[in-house]
């Protein structure tokens, strides 16, 4: 018999535009997760974009990381993550 009303039946889905964290959450986030939070709510693409340079990560190249936001999504309610954003 299935059950019903599981914390997996229950759990949040993205949806693009809307907070990243349930909105009863939202005042708990660390400052910078709240900034970042309220940040997105106000872009219009899909994905997040940060340059860094080879003194970073020794790579060799200067390049940008791309992360879709329904991966900080994932991050920031903890489920679990794509492994392409785990190997930069």
């Amino acid at each position: 018999m299935e059950q019903t009303g599981t914390k997996q039946n229950q759990q949040r889905q993205f949806k693009l535009g809307e907070p990243l964290v349930h909105p009863n959450r939202v005042h708990k986030l660390p400052t910078k997760m709240k900034a970042l939070n309220k940040w997105y709510l106000n872009q219009m693409g899909f994905q997040i974009g940060a340059r860094y340079q080879d003194k970073h990560f020794y790579d060799g190249e200067d390049t940008i990381l791309f992360m879709k936001f329904k991966e900080l999504f994932d991050f920031y309610n903890l489920f679990s993550l794509d492994v392409q954003i785990l190997s930069l």
